[in-house]
This record gives structure tokens, sequence and C-alpha cells, in this order.
């Protein structure tokens, strides 16, 4: 669907933005003006906010999940600048506001989500393969050109919420803190039936950072009865009697019909802090992927997690 930045009256950047927002389910004009009063309400109390202290504020209009993407997309584009970061994962991350910047993005997001309820059937943007990226703070690269960029972390996880048949992941490494990012997202996926499963390496022995991510997630559905959504799978081949790790592939599929192909691991290094780049593709683009991902699967061990 084409649409011009004028009509509501922002700059492009930022048009990006409310675009990235109101795409996101569940999403409509009181939801945002409940959020962007919440947002004002704890800045203006402590110049700070955080998920975690947003969400009991919005819970009964805004899942987590949603205001965890908003939070994501709003940091990718400057709106929100971290100050603190909190070890026990980037829902306890602390923000300041831009409150201009803020109010012009949640406004244009809720018109342009009233544009897409009109026009349905022009609603599904980014057809075309798009760049997306990890970029560090410290990065010398102009705002403009910055913020055309969407976060990879903050895609990765509108992706997820996406998702009505099945999310398959394929990356060779994992991390606590960068995996938290996505962690609640594929719960919440999995609890409306979305099947789920991930292909890594070193599965199979316990000691591995990969094996401790993974026990956790695993230890989450199973305390949430959805376990039997998630598979895990570790890829290995054998040559000569050994066996290699052979795969560095970074990609996740959605639906069948929608991939991120790209170069960053799911660690705190490259969902925030390393140059991490990648693209989105859609539907006939992707159609020989899932055949591939499937291949991998077929060739792959099943590993049970275990408590």
């Amino acid at each position: 669907m084409a649409m011009n930045s004028s009509a509501t009256g922002t700059t492009s950047a930022l048009f990006e933005v409310a675009w990235q927002i109101a795409r996101l389910p569940d999403i409509d004009a009181t939801a945002l003006t409940l959020l962007e009063g919440a947002l004002l309400l704890l800045h203006g109390r402590s110049e700070l906010v955080s998920l975690h202290s947003t969400q009991p504020m919005v819970e009964n209009r805004l899942t987590i999940e949603c205001i965890e993407a908003i939070f994501l997309t709003l940091a990718g584009a400057g709106i929100l600048t971290r100050q603190r970061r909190d070890r026990r994962g980037a829902v306890y991350d602390q923000y300041q506001i831009d409150p201009d910047r803020l109010h012009q993005v949640l406004r244009d997001a809720a018109l342009l989500k009233q544009a897409f309820d009109q026009i349905q059937e022009e609603t599904t943007p980014h057809k075309q393969a798009q760049l997306i990226a990890t970029l560090p703070d410290n990065l010398p690269l102009s705002p403009d050109v910055k913020q055309h960029i969407p976060s990879l972390a903050a895609t990765l996880h509108r992706l997820i919420t996406t998702a009505s048949r099945d999310i398959i992941i394929l990356n060779p490494f994992f991390e606590q803190e960068g995996f938290n990012r996505l962690a609640s997202a594929l719960l919440a996926a999995a609890g409306r039936g979305v099947v789920v499963t991930i292909i890594t390496r070193q599965l199979s022995d316990v000691t591995t950072v990969n094996y401790r991510v993974m026990k956790q997630l695993w230890e989450q559905s199973q305390q949430e009865e959805i376990s039997d959504q998630f598979s895990f799978y570790e890829y290995q081949q054998v040559e000569e009697g050994r066996m290699l790790l052979t795969s560095h592939a970074k990609v996740m599929l959605v639906d069948g019909r929608i991939a991120y192909i790209g170069s960053a691991n799911l660690t705190e290094y490259g969902m925030s802090r390393f140059v991490e780049i990648g693209i989105t593709l859609y539907e006939s683009q992707v159609e020989h992927l899932e055949a591939l991902l499937m291949a991998v699967v077929n060739a792959s061990q099943c590993i049970e997690i275990v408590r």
C-alpha cells in the first residue's frame, strides 16, 4: 500500500516507525493513547521508563508481547534511549523518552491503523526484501539513514507475534540475555497454537550455553502447559568418524511465508551491540526455504530437553 508521509505530517523516518507499530496485532488508537499517557506519566515521575513499569498500566489493552515490540521499535528509532541496562533482561532496562517524537509517532501509528482497517486489501507492506540491522548506538551513521533501517531485534519479535501456524528457527548460538528478547513472544505464540521448531548446535551436551538457554525455554513452556508446541533439534554431520558442527546459518521462517535471513546470533551482542545485517523476505521469495529447513530437520537429531 503506497502511503505518503505528508498525509500524517511526519518525516519519512518517523513515518516508517509509525508504520511498524501500526502493523502490530491488537493495536488501536485507544491503546496507543493509553500507552503514551503511561509513558509520559512514568517519565514525569523519574525521567526513566521500563517495559516492566509500563506493562501494569496498559495490560488491559495491550499484551506484554505487543508492548515489548513497541519498546524495541521506539528504541531502534532513538525515541527511547537506554540509560540503564539491567542484567535480569531487556524487560527491566530503563529508557529516557523524547516526548515530542513519541507523540508524533504514536499519533501517526493510530492514523495508519485506521487507514489499514479501511483498506484491508492494501495492508500487506514490504512485499519486497527489506534491509534490517542491529546498529550500535556509537556507530557513526547519520540519524536519517539509521532510522530508515528497522531494528533487527524488533523485526524478529514482530514476526513472531504475527505467526499463526509455525515458526522455524535455525541458529547456531544462543545466550540467555539476548534470547530473552524473543522468549516471551515465542511462548505467547505457542500458547495460541503455533508450533515452534528450533535447530541449533550442541544440545546433546548439557554443559553448553545453548542447552541451558533451551532448557529454560522448555521449563517455561512446561509451566504454561504448552511444551508440546516446542521441538528442539541438533544438526551435525559425521565425517570419518568425527562429529562436525556444520550449521552456521541464521534463519527464522514464519508460517512458511515470511523469513529473516541474516548474520545475527540470538545473543545480546547480536540483538543490540554488534553490527548485524539481515533481510526479510516474503511469500514467493521464500517458497523453497521451508523445504530446505525441513531437510535440515530430517537430517538432525531430535533432542529431548530434560529437567
